[in-house]
């Protein structure tokens, strides 16, 4: 083991932390990006090329002012088996198939009725999209006498139904009706929708060309990629020391045997601030690192229990007391040392930048420390912090 520590030069300003585990995990998982992009590129150019053609047509509802919903009603009107079943009628096709590949939908904020029809050939498309126009505006006018007959052969039922034994009563009964029949007649042709074909069908694309979908594919392919090596890096554990170097080349790395020179170079220290992260056997670590500062440093090690007990120590400040009665002799070198195992946190952080005369030491135990919980407090630590493997 060497006699100095393992160092390593930091920075005025630590860089973004994320930054540094976005690159290593890129690094590290670079092939999870690349073979998701290529997989994706690769759905989207076939779902381009073997995507069927499709054929547009337009029919333009004409209805009442006061009919918002004309286009709506009137779709759901033709989205039924009835009407495909007329349509195929000329043709032979099954409606049902023809229903499945057919979407009727009225264009938002108008009176225009969109008949899509998608077909394994942009011929057959067309002819098919021509065919359903043509039946939706035939069958308009027969919608409306379907209409008005069921209106006269319910009035007529009640007519001859309900008689009255008066002669005179009956005949006025009867005019009246004959009045209500032909009023209703007449509201019937009102409100009748009109059709006017706006457009007779054109090919069309659903989607875009097959090499759009790939680069579209192959974006998001590797924009997913990136995610998962990202979410792959963060949560996992530390490995190595080479990794632990890697991902925060701001901070020294040391083991237990380096604890000794840390405070042989730094002779004005006096407190050893040992905070672990979650997970750590912070007993075991404590022992090893008295241990080594016993036997290293030839100073007494005092174990305080409470970081509050120990006092903080400003640059110009001369500690007559430490801790547990750690004195110090007139040279300022510290004839005792305090060693404060704790939990690695904000606070902690907070105290070890204020108190100059202290060290901030967090032990990492490969395989159980996350890198996220170091991640979380990278960018705040002190410049007197050392990482411990153990």
């Amino acid at each position: 083991m060497t006699d100095q520590p393992v160092t390593t030069a930091r920075s005025t300003t630590p860089p973004s932390s994320w930054n540094r585990l976005a690159s290593q995990a890129a690094r590290k998982w670079i092939a999870i990006p690349l073979l998701l992009a290529l997989l994706a590129a690769s759905i989207g150019v076939a779902v381009g090329y073997t995507a069927m053609p499709s054929a547009e047509a337009l029919v333009l509802v004409q209805a009442d002012a006061t009919d918002t919903d004309a286009a709506q009603s009137t779709s759901l009107e033709f989205n039924t088996l009835g009407f495909f079943t007329a349509v195929t009628q000329r043709t032979g096709t099954d409606p049902k198939d023809l229903q499945a590949r057919t979407r009727i939908t009225a264009k938002p904020n108008s009176n225009i009725l969109s008949i899509v029809v998608t077909a394994p050939s942009a011929v057959q498309a067309v002819a098919e999209a021509n065919s359903i126009a043509h039946e939706a505006l035939a069958s308009a006018p027969n919608r409306a006498q379907a209409a008005i007959n069921q209106l006269t052969k319910a009035t007529g039922v009640v007519i001859s139904s309900r008689r009255l034994t008066s002669s005179t009563a009956e005949r006025a009964r009867v005019a009246r009706l004959g009045e209500e029949l032909g009023a209703g007649q007449a509201a019937l042709l009102a409100s009748a929708n009109r059709l006017q074909l706006l457009q007779s069908a054109e090919p069309t694309r659903q989607l875009p060309p097959a090499p759009v979908l790939g680069l579209m594919g192959g974006l998001a392919g590797a924009l997913l990629g990136i995610g998962v090596a990202l979410l792959l890096g963060r949560r996992g554990t530390v490995k190595s020391e080479r990794e632990l170097t890697e991902l925060y080349p701001q901070t020294a790395v040391i083991d237990a045997a380096d604890i000794k020179n840390v405070i042989t170079m730094k002779p004005d220290m006096s407190t050893v601030i040992l905070a672990a992260t979650q997970g750590t056997d912070l007993a075991g670590v404590t022992e090893i690192v008295r241990q080594g500062l016993t036997n290293g440093t030839g100073r007494d090690v005092a174990i305080i229990d409470k970081l509050a007990d120990v006092p903080v120590a400003g640059p110009r400040s001369a500690l007559l007391l430490h801790g547990a009665g750690g004195l110090h002799d007139n040279d300022g070198a510290n004839s005792h040392i305090s060693l404060v195992p704790t939990t690695l946190s904000e606070n902690v952080i907070r105290r070890a930048s204020q108190d100059t005369r202290s060290v901030l030491v967090v032990p990492v135990t490969p395989g159980v420390t996350r890198l996220e919980a170091l991640d979380n407090f990278a960018s705040r630590i002190p410049d007197r912090t050392y990482l411990l493997m153990h």
